[in-house]
């Protein structure tokens, strides 16, 4: 199993069955977060030079170590600045405002330091909040965790947030399943996303699949706070415009990682 096709969304444990964590389940995310801080599940989203990616994959050991390295190497990159990005872009959100995601340049080079220290430098990184399984609806019609889903293989629409190639922490795909894996998209599937999204009209398919979001109430779904003051109401992703911003973010992203010939990788945590 190489981690595509019919592998599904975070929280599939590889066999093709998905389970929905429960509320207040440690294992998965609470389907029923507060908004109201930087807490949750977020997908994260980074791109990469593909030859350095390919270079990490391509290990004497074979392949399951060169995705161990991959996924090290991934690990091994500093995130103190995107987490404090995390709590900016939360606490703005809920005000009912927008900001642009950072984009983070790699100004030192790759390095030599082997197996003990390698290190896969972010061209830039963004993030979707909560609105990673919002989005997969909104993009593919389906839910992740519906048993009877099926993840064609290279489709564009499933790949651009739950697809891609799985890259566990040990490097071997039958752990894949896990929350904290990575979702790999070489340059060919991010030019094939890209052009998907470019082509879709954002507010007529938000308007189009808002009936089954509300009907399935995807992973913090509701709750977000519409304007701003006392009496301000809240409303689901689409009321407060969270689910448009969230599409359009990960659009522009992808746009520059296809421009870019870059290899994107995704991680929700």
């Amino acid at each position: 199993m190489d981690g595509r096709g019919g592998g599904g969304g975070p929280g599939d444990p590889g066999d093709g069955r998905r389970d929905r964590p429960a509320e207040g389940d440690s294992s998965g995310p609470d389907l029923f977060p507060s908004t109201g801080a930087a807490v949750g599940f977020w997908m994260h989203l980074t791109r990469h030079d593909a030859a350095r990616v390919a270079a990490l994959l391509d290990h004497p050991g074979g392949a399951r170590a060169g995705r161990a390295r991959l996924y090290e190497a991934w690990e091994n990159e500093d995130w103190d600045d995107e987490r404090r990005d995390d709590e900016r872009w939360d606490s703005e959100w809920r005000d009912g405002e927008r900001w642009d995601d950072t984009v983070r340049c790699a100004a030192a080079s790759y390095g030599t330091g082997g197996d003990s220290a390698p290190r896969l430098p972010i061209l830039e990184s963004a993030h979707v909040h909560r609105a990673w399984q919002a989005l997969h609806i909104l993009l593919t019609g389906a839910d992740p965790y519906d048993e009877e889903a099926v993840a064609p293989v290279g489709d564009p629409a499933w790949n651009a947030v739950l697809g891609g190639a799985r890259i566990t922490r040990d490097g071997d795909d039958r752990n894949a399943g896990a929350w904290e894996d990575l979702l790999l998209l070489m340059p060919d599937e991010v030019a094939a996303v890209d052009g998907f999204l470019r082509a879709l009209d954002r507010d007529e398919l938000i308007r189009r699949r808002h009936p089954f979001l509300r009907e399935v109430g995807p992973y913090s779904f509701s709750g977000w706070t519409m304007g701003s003051g006392r009496g301000a109401e809240t409303g689901d992703m689409v009321q407060s415009g969270v689910l448009a911003n969230a599409f359009d973010t990960l659009r522009g992203f992808y746009v520059r990682a296809a421009a870019a010939g870059n290899v994107v990788v995704k991680n929700i945590g």
